[in-house]
């Protein structure tokens, strides 16, 4: 059923919400909702989009108020630089963390020198101390971080 509906919706922008009993359609209407909004702003593009393969980006982005939030404490150390080498950190420290710190597929992915890898992890480290090297600090970096870059939520 699922690949006959995914070619009669196909092209259509559609948005397909999980199957469920009929007393939690309230609660999966909220999901398509927010899975609608994700691919309005393009953070999802499957066509159609089906809600239920998308769980990881629905519950980081159900509530961008928090999203923000999270986004402000975590990438905290970024603040005191100029946009550009923000914007510049910010892609490498999103790869790295994307990557599991493999150095060489960060280098390929940005299609940069390794040493400006290596460069730009040392001045993140600078940055973040310690916390690069936590794994609560950095799941709450890739959360901040994997679903687009900061500001790009609205509240």
């Amino acid at each position: 059923r699922r690949a006959w509906l995914a070619r009669a919706l196909r092209g259509g922008g559609a948005v397909v919400g999980a199957t469920v009993p009929l007393d939690r359609l309230p609660a999966s209407l909220r999901i398509a909702e927010v899975t609608a909004r994700l691919r309005r702003d393009h953070l999802l593009s499957d066509d159609p989009v089906f809600a239920d393969e998308h769980l990881d980006a629905i519950i980081v982005h159900r509530d961008d108020r928090l999203l923000d939030a999270l986004r402000r404490q975590a990438l905290a150390p970024l603040d005191e630089l100029n946009e550009s080498a923000r914007e510049r950190l910010s892609t490498t420290l999103t790869s790295w963390l994307l990557h599991l710190g493999d150095r060489k597929a960060v280098a390929e992915d940005l299609h940069i020198h390794p040493q400006t890898v290596s460069y730009r992890l040392g001045r993140l480290h600078d940055l973040f101390g310690p916390a690069l090297d936590d794994p609560a600090a950095r799941a709450s970096l890739v959360l901040a971080l994997a679903w687009g870059p900061p500001g790009e939520a609205e509240g």
